[in-house]
């Protein structure tokens, strides 16, 4: 958290020195065509109730408090937005240090290629003869697909590689044009090299690919994705997306 491209903090709780409860933010700047903001999200959180107890001998609602500490202190840092995506044991706790509930739909698209994956996915064993007819039909898809990307996509294809720190002047000039293209109610993150070294290459995590789309030198897109294994396949995860033209997408 504190490797954040701008900042980023830690808070901690403590009961006779010892440490019960954390609480963690990334810092980033994001922009829109009027104006800048700095953003806080809240990230990792934590808090040993079972440890609070044995020390106190009572119910202590000890992270309540560290979120109340922690929005006092970005206040006084001029951080202007705080949000995170908090499971359901920690919305009063946000609620108390000021947080608005929101219910936000989250959509996921689906690019499925051996549907007997996705068969798996969904805990449903189909019987021997939809088995078969799954198989036959996951062959022939993937074979259409890969007729289709050969054909008609990378004929398209000027340039599509890896991303580097050399790229970092490119990627800035993208964003730039990205984000007047982008619908004024909203903000976006800052993206260049710092921000990707950061958020992806360095992600202890996830081992993630940034490629970018080029036109004669010219980068018109970007997309960062990881690779992960499943059952008998992978799946490309897509983490982000940032275009010249909704064309280039």
């Amino acid at each position: 958290y504190k490797k954040s491209p701008n900042e980023g903090y830690a808070f901690l709780a403590k009961i006779n020195d010892r440490v019960v409860a954390h609480y963690s933010f990334i810092v980033c700047q994001f922009y829109n065509r009027k104006y800048t903001i700095r953003v806080a999200k809240s990230e990792g959180s934590f808090a040993d109730n079972n440890l609070v107890r044995s020390i106190t001998d009572k119910k202590v609602k000890v992270f309540s408090e560290i979120v109340v500490a922690a929005m006092k202190e970005l206040k006084k840092k001029n951080i202007d937005l705080v949000y995170g995506f908090p499971n359901n044991l920690g919305h009063n706790a946000y609620k108390k240090g000021g947080f608005e509930l929101k219910i936000i739909p989250l959509y996921i698209s689906l690019a499925i290629i051996n549907f007997l994956d996705f068969y798996k996915n969904k805990k449903k064993i189909p019987n021997p003869i939809k088995l078969l007819f799954i198989k036959i039909i996951s062959f022939l898809w993937k074979k259409l697909l890969n007729i289709f990307l050969k054909v008609v996509i990378r004929s398209n294809f000027s340039d599509f590689r890896d991303l580097k720190k050399d790229d970092g002047k490119l990627i800035s000039q993208l964003f730039n044009t990205y984000a007047k293209n982008y619908n004024e109610e909203y903000a976006l993150a800052l993206r260049n090299w710092k921000y990707y070294q950061w958020r992806f290459k360095d992600n202890p995590y996830e081992q993630y690919r940034i490629y970018g789309y080029f036109k004669k030198n010219k980068l018109l897109g970007i997309m960062v994705f990881n690779i992960k294994k499943q059952f008998s396949g992978s799946s490309m995860e897509i983490k982000d997306l940032v275009f010249e033209d909704k064309y280039d997408l």
